[in-house]
């Protein structure tokens, strides 16, 4: 549906729902279109925002501020507009659907572990190695290995596995997709595959998870038990009392 202002954009929305909102990333009205970038990011955090642009006339400062504003995904001008378009929505919506999850997980991540994490959850979609995840955030897979054991997390790969059933869940439930649907999506071998992977890391099956409290409970509850450890939590006390001090130091300053 196309709209003349920002205001129409979210008189559409909240009329009904809405796959995406692309935003002009050219012309005199582009600041408004930063605007309301940043505005659905608040207002509809699981809707992607993507931004239409075109490299003649768009400022690379503007690319920037409307990624800043919490746009997911760009569409250059002059491509094949739907093609380009479904291939980046569903690029789109992993990454919304990634900061969902993340954010739920953010209270009890320590500083140096919250990096991996958006990656493993922004690259859900695939099956990740090891060495991946460490050059994602800059470290060699050993240096990974250890700093995770002395956080008493599991092994890489079993994080990685994790974000990769936690991104499912989040399908399975709120977006409604079968098993097959899902594993299709992600890059699971089959939906069997994915159910046995469930079974595994939780010990319940796919038909018990969608009667009970539902897969992304389920799987956050697991999870939870797996990275809430006393030395991730000693961790984060360090680190709020780091917060303290500062603010203290600042205010008597």
């Amino acid at each position: 549906m196309p709209c003349g202002s920002p205001n129409d954009v979210l008189a559409a929305l909240a009329e009904g729902p809405a796959v995406a909102v692309v935003v002009a990333a050219y012309g005199p009205s582009v600041l408004e279109g930063v605007e309301l970038t940043r505005t659905l990011r608040v207002r509809y955090p699981t809707l992607p925002v993507l931004i239409y642009h075109d490299p003649r006339s768009t400022s690379p400062r503007h690319l920037l501020a409307f990624f800043q504003a919490g746009a997911a995904e760009v569409v250059q001008k002059g491509e094949d507009f739907r093609h380009a378009f479904a291939a980046i929505l569903l690029a789109a919506g992993h990454r919304v659907n990634a900061r969902r999850m993340l954010e739920k997980l953010d209270p009890m991540l320590p500083p140096q572990s919250k990096r991996l994490f958006e990656y493993l959850l922004e690259k859900g979609e695939e099956p990740l190695t090891i060495e991946q995840a460490a050059a994602a955030v800059g470290i060699a897979r050993r240096t990974l290995e250890k700093r995770l054991s002395r956080l008493g997390y599991p092994a890489p790969e079993t994080l990685i596995g994790w974000c990769r059933l936690l991104l499912a869940a989040h399908m399975l439930e709120e977006q409604g997709r079968t098993f097959d649907e899902v594993a299709l999506e992600l890059s699971f071998p089959s939906g069997m595959a994915l159910r046995s992977m469930l079974k595994r890391y939780t010990g319940v099956s796919g038909r018990e998870a969608r009667a009970g409290e539902g897969p992304v409970a389920l799987v956050l509850t697991h999870l939870t038990e797996q990275i809430s450890t006393p030395q991730a939590k000693a961790e984060l006390k360090l680190r709020h009392s780091s917060q303290q001090a500062l603010e203290t130091a600042l205010m008597a300053d």
